[in-house]
């Protein structure tokens, strides 16, 4: 497949493999010019600006000027659209998945506002990080920019889709399960330098070195170590040799995936075995031990241990 082929996959994936049907086949059927809906899209493409350039710093200037979708949100820029999260959804407890996540959709070109029938779209879907499947539940496709104008729905499948790694359902899947997923736009943009004078600039004389300051260690707060078990199940995720240990281990899962461990409490206790002392650091306030177990698959799903307790 040449890239052109590979482009063009990806694009129809975005339209509608990734906010509602995925084959490119059905894309293309979809696609046919004969609703009001097309005729009103095309109209608005004709009269509506879109970004006057593909390059990171005309895409950020553009979403802030003419979209409420923040560039940090944004996980994939193609050649006919810009996609990114409304929602990353909430863990459910029970099943593990990521549910009531939105992705956003915003065309960058005129051509591409005709092919989908609207200028922006936006998709409720479930994610299985498990899996790295999703279940889309349904997709609104609005005939202007900005999630405005008429609007167009299309129901979900009902069915579970594990995507190609053309689409940008997979980088919507990658973007919620795995921490190093990269966002495009996560950056400011670089900070422009003054070119370089071409005549030579006198070298002053050098200064003499200060002496080196040297800073004050800074004590690490010491985490609560609390002595026993108050109720329920839970979840272990490091038995450390110190209780700075199981809390450093706690604030590197919490930056993998804030999403399901920011409301999560989180204790850390000192245990014996075998004459050697541990600390354990464990994830608190299930309802159930099937709701733990679901909480452990999904930190399994990213490579972190995890054991129910």
């Amino acid at each position: 497949m040449t890239p052109s082929q590979r482009q063009m996959t990806r694009t129809l994936s975005t339209a509608f493999g990734t906010l509602a049907l995925l084959a490119a086949s059905t894309a293309f059927a979809v696609a046919q010019p004969a609703t009001s809906a097309r005729t009103s899209a095309s109209q608005a493409a004709e009269t509506e600006g879109y970004p006057t350039a593909r390059t990171p710093e005309a895409i950020r200037t553009w979403l802030k000027t003419a979209t409420s979708l923040a560039p940090a949100q944004v996980i994939s820029i193609g050649a006919d659209m810009v996609v990114g999260f409304a929602q990353t959804g909430s863990l459910d407890p029970v099943t593990g998945h990521i549910k009531g996540a939105e992705l956003r959709g915003e065309a960058l070109t005129p051509q591409f506002t005709k092919v989908i029938q609207g200028r922006s779209s936006l998709a409720t879907l479930d994610v299985n990080c498990t899996t790295s499947s999703a279940l889309i539940h349904q997709t609104r496709i609005y005939s202007k920019a900005n999630l405005t104008g008429e609007v167009t729905v299309l129901a979900g499948s009902g069915t579970w889709i594990t995507p190609p790694k053309t689409a940008y359902l997979s980088e919507a899947i990658d973007a919620i399960c795995r921490a190093d997923f990269k966002r495009p736009l996560r950056d400011g943009p670089a900070t422009v330098m003054a070119a370089a004078s071409p005549t030579k600039t006198p070298v002053p004389a050098a200064k003499p070195t200060p002496p080196a300051v040297v800073a004050k260690p800074v004590t690490p707060v010491t985490p609560l170590v609390t002595p026993a078990k108050v109720g329920g199940a839970e979840v272990q995720i490091v038995a450390a040799a110190s209780a700075q240990g199981a809390e450093t281990t706690h604030q590197q899962v919490a930056q993998r995936l804030p999403q399901i461990t920011a409301n999560r409490p989180f204790r850390i206790e000192k245990a014996v075995v075998g004459g050697r002392t541990y600390y354990r650091g464990l994830f608190g306030g299930f309802s159930d031990r099937a709701s733990a177990a679901a909480f452990c698959r999904t930190l399994s799903a990213s490579s972190i241990g995890c054991l129910v307790k």
